[in-house]
């Protein structure tokens, strides 16, 4: 064991900062070649600079590591004796400082790790302090102690490392809380399930110590923990993994060139006059958008058992279109959002070229008053159906809805009020789009239909409201109107407003709805 911390710790630390330490303590100077090494070796740039930050590596990890120990020791003495414990905290707080991953639990059970201190705040908070600061890289320290908290002054690689970091932990640990709920957190506490959500998405990073049996996580967080191992830590560090610089480099270049770009900036205040110079582009993202959405349901969507009795055994395909094609309600709801779906494409195609035209603004402020109406319409998504069961009378709610969308699409380009127009095209974005789940959840209802037959019921509503969407605008509104852009938007409207119309047949106003 101790010739494994040993290892952990030279690993850690690097070759040549140990041997930098023996220069220091002999007393020796460095030379050229030996400085250069060392300069590649923790990533400095600047070769005159790597003795001092040499020294502030070695104090600093010696602080960390004799200061996670002690908090260590606090829980562990108690749990395994006097002699024991301390040397399970020192060798434990050597390993996730260096992100190793190696622990003594065995002697509890096999492949056991830190799962007996899953619920523990202190020895899962500690274990993760010590991963992340240990992966953040010693330039980071060394300009952070520098500098302190005024992130202006910071390096860009500071900024970048940060950054990053935040976003690989807090994303992955609401991922993982969410995946694994129902999985691997049921029987425990909200707290403990919050614990193991944040060790989980800091351990895979190179740490390799686990709190939760990981055999019993499901697929989509073993995915999830397969991206986050590529990924790994920060440069300069002690973790390895391709670096989360240069996913952030890479993403950056990314975006860049599908806006067009010609150059890479971070932490630059910047701006551009739409999302998508050309069509190539609008299309690229799109096929990304879905990939993303595949991995999404990859992610979230639990397999059934099979003896799981809530198993739904899919119906023939045929027996499918008959049961839903025969359904007046589908036809209904299909109906409804052709109406929907026309509306919100006109709006969201000649919203900015009626702006543009009428009021003289410029792309990139119309660009910005449509996405206020889009904003509205992902606001609406998720949070329509909750308000519709909040309300008592679920009819005056819907049919002010429409109202309210159909008059927001017909007249708000007629606003000359930056600020007033956004919040309207926000309160339209919303009230329209609040439709969309509720419409296409409520097949699951109808006592005809059922789940047997709901995603088939679903999928042609999807298909005649896609009609809509894509022929009555460019086949019949745009050359009625042409470059009338006002009189497109007012007739969207109006055929939004036909949906009140419409939505009066379908069973969404009942109490047991």
């Amino acid at each position: 064991q101790i010739v494994i911390l040993v290892l952990i710790q030279i690993g850690g630390l690097g070759f040549m900062t140990i041997a930098t330490f023996f220069f220091i303590f002999m007393r020796r100077k460095m030379g050229l070649r030996n400085r250069e090494v060392l300069s590649e070796s923790i990533n400095v740039s600047r070769v005159g600079e790597v003795r001092g930050l040499a020294k502030k590596i070695l104090i600093g990890t010696a602080c960390f590591e004799i200061l996670g120990a002690a908090v260590l020791a606090i829980r562990f003495v108690p749990a395994y004796g006097p002699l024991k414990g301390l040397w399970f905290a020192i060798f434990h707080s050597i390993s996730a400082f260096c992100n190793a991953g190696f622990d003594l639990m065995g002697g509890s059970g096999a492949y056991v790790s830190m799962t007996p201190f899953s619920g523990d705040a202190l020895v899962t908070i500690t274990l993760i302090v010590l991963i992340l600061t240990g992966g953040l890289g010693f330039v980071v320290w060394a300009d952070l102690a520098e500098k302190r908290l005024r992130p202006r002054r910071w390096r860009l690689q500071t900024k970048v490392v940060l950054s990053a970091t935040a976003v690989l932990v807090l994303v992955p640990a609401v991922l993982f809380f969410l995946m694994e709920r129902s999985v691997s957190g049921a029987g425990r506490s909200t707290g403990e399930q919050i614990l193991c959500a944040l060790f989980n998405a800091v351990t895979p990073r190179t740490a390799g110590m686990s709190t939760v049996d990981l055999a019993t996580l499901s697929d989509g967080s073993k995915l999830l923990t397969a991206i986050l191992m590529f990924i790994g830590g920060c440069p300069g560090s002690t973790a390895g993994g391709v670096k989360t610089v240069t996913v952030v480099v890479a993403a950056v270049i990314l975006v860049t060139r599908f806006r067009g770009g010609s150059y890479v900036g971070m932490f630059v205040a910047t701006a551009t006059t739409a999302w998508f110079p050309g069509t190539r582009s609008a299309y690229i993202f799109s096929a990304v958008l879905g990939i993303l959405l595949a991995v999404c349901w990859f992610l979230f969507v639990r397999k059934q058992d099979a003896g799981d009795a809530e198993a739904i055994r899919p119906a023939p395909i045929r027996d499918s279109l008959r049961v839903c094609l025969k359904n007046r309600y589908v036809w209904i709801a299909g109906i409804t959002m052709f109406f929907f779906l026309i509306a919100q494409v006109v709006a969201a195609g000649f919203l900015p070229v009626a702006l543009q035209t009428v009021h003289g603004m410029s792309e990139k402020v119309s660009g910005y008053m449509t996405s206020a109406f889009m904003l509205g319409a992902i606001a609406g998504s998720a949070f329509g159906p909750r308000l519709l069961n909040a309300v008592r009378n679920r009819r005056i709610y819907l049919l002010a809805s429409i109202l309210v969308a159909g008059l927001c699409i017909a007249f708000s380009w007629k606003l000359s009020s930056p600020i007033l127009l956004a919040a309207v095209l926000l309160i339209g974005g919303a009230a329209l789009n609040q439709f969309i789940p509720i419409i296409y959840a409520f097949p699951v209802g109808v006592k005809e239909i059922g789940p047997t037959y709901s995603a088939t019921a679903t999928g042609l509503i999807a298909t005649i409201e896609m009609i809509g969407a894509t022929q009555v605008p460019a086949r019949i509104l745009t050359p009625v109107f042409g470059s009338n852009y006002g009189g497109l938007l007012i007739s969207a409207g109006c055929i939004c407003l036909l949906a009140m119309i419409t939505i009066n047949f379908l069973p969404l106003f009942g109490k047991e709805d």
